[in-house]
């Protein structure tokens, strides 16, 4: 049994009650994951942009179906990665890519220049591989593209992982298992290159 409401919880029975201010801090507390989210799926920033209103937009009016027996944010990230498939379906393409810094972790790239600086062929060859990564990953059947996305670039937990896919844990990790397993085949090629050189 709970006994403790989470803040997000206050939060969606404030905006249920008529405080649409409240809403205001949702939105403000997790934009960045649902925009984050959206843009690796769909690697333009416009449309990851557009995505992220329309979820917030799709949440606020979908608000009293929500139960808090799962997490606010995992509920939301399954919207941003429905919208964001649907999106791609619409579309009917592929997504655009990005540079490798794009991807990284905020602060990685600043605090690896501090580390010892890099030649020119070596920054070429780390935006090649980058690449290919992605483009492994975009090829992957939805699912566990989505699954390997909010492991391995948004670095949530299974549980959560499991809520915003609503499946069991078990599931997120044969998918999780199925990618990797993809990847590895894919990428084997390009990795023994990458060691030579």
């Amino acid at each position: 049994m709970r006994f403790l409401e989470t803040d997000d919880e206050l939060l969606v029975r404030e905006v249920l009650r008529g405080e649409s201010g409240s809403f205001d801090i949702l939105v403000r507390r997790y934009q960045s994951k649902v925009y984050a989210t959206a843009y690796r799926f769909v690697r333009s920033r416009e449309d990851a942009l557009d995505i992220a209103q329309d979820v917030f937009i799709k949440a606020f009016r979908s608000l009293g179906k929500w139960q808090p027996t799962g997490q606010f944010k995992s509920w939301l990230l399954r919207i941003t990665v429905n919208m964001s498939i649907d999106h791609l379906r619409r579309r009917s393409r592929m997504p655009r890519f990005v540079a490798t810094q794009e991807l990284a972790p905020p602060g990685t790239a600043a605090v690896a220049e501090h580390v010892r600086t890099r030649e020119p062929s070596e920054n070429a060859s780390d935006a090649e591989l980058g690449g290919l990564i992605r483009r492994a990953v975009d090829k992957l059947p939805e699912k566990q593209r989505a699954v390997f996305i909010l492991r391995h670039y948004e670095g949530l937990p299974l549980s959560e992982i499991a809520q915003a896919m609503n499946c069991t844990e078990g599931t997120v990790k044969t998918h999780l298992f199925r990618a990797t397993g993809k990847l590895r085949d894919e990428l084997q090629d390009v990795r023994r290159d990458f060691m030579r050189g």
